[in-house]
């Protein structure tokens, strides 16, 4: 196989694996054997298993990011394209496929912030709050910001809620409690 394909393979593989069993139970051999490859080829790619971890951890980046993104500018009026982020949101949670938002789960299993994982985790979360305050500018909201703050803790606690409770219904009480807040912080018009 060739590198890249092996690379990309292994990220693949890897992301399926740590989502279902958790970062840290998942260990090198698990990965080798499910990609059918041998360790040294592995090891040829990534440094190490945290190395590992920071290639999915990426790969998801890129994916969410570019998801949200396309959101933000995607057609229709704002307070559509918000709304159509929530039944994106409810069919991600609600596939068997879903173990629960990778950022949190790393920043759970590397729980010292001063962590390299920790750290990616983190910034994740900052820049979806940051491209979450560019639907909110367009949407009128009086602090963005602050705004897109409140939101992150409402998507964060919903997709907690989806994954531990499999509650179905998780993106539609995360979609009325978005709304409720992102109401209250709308500028008046004059």
């Amino acid at each position: 196989m060739a590198r890249n394909k092996c690379k990309e393979h292994l990220v693949n593989t890897a992301t399926e694996l740590f989502a279902r069993n958790g970062f840290h139970a998942t260990g090198i051999d698990t990965v080798t054997k499910e990609a059918d490859v041998a360790r040294m080829s592995l090891y040829n790619n990534f440094a190490s298993k945290d190395d590992l971890i920071d290639a999915v951890l990426d790969k998801q980046h890129e994916l969410t990011e570019a998801w949200l993104q396309s959101i933000v500018d995607g057609p229709g009026d704002a307070q559509s394209r918000f709304n159509a982020m929530f039944d994106d949101l409810g069919t991600r949670w609600n596939s068997e496929t879903y173990f629960g938002c990778p950022f949190i789960n790393a920043a759970a299993e590397f729980s010292c912030p001063e962590h390299p994982i920790h750290k990616t985790a983190k910034r994740h979360k900052e820049r979806m709050a940051g491209v979450l305050k560019e639907l909110l500018e367009q949407m009128n909201v009086t602090d963005p910001a602050s705004t897109a703050a409140q939101l992150m803790l409402v998507l964060d606690g919903a997709a907690v809620r989806a994954q531990v409770l499999r509650d179905a219904e998780a993106h539609e009480i995360a979609r009325s409690a978005a709304n409720a807040i992102v109401s209250a912080a709308v500028k008046p018009i004059k």
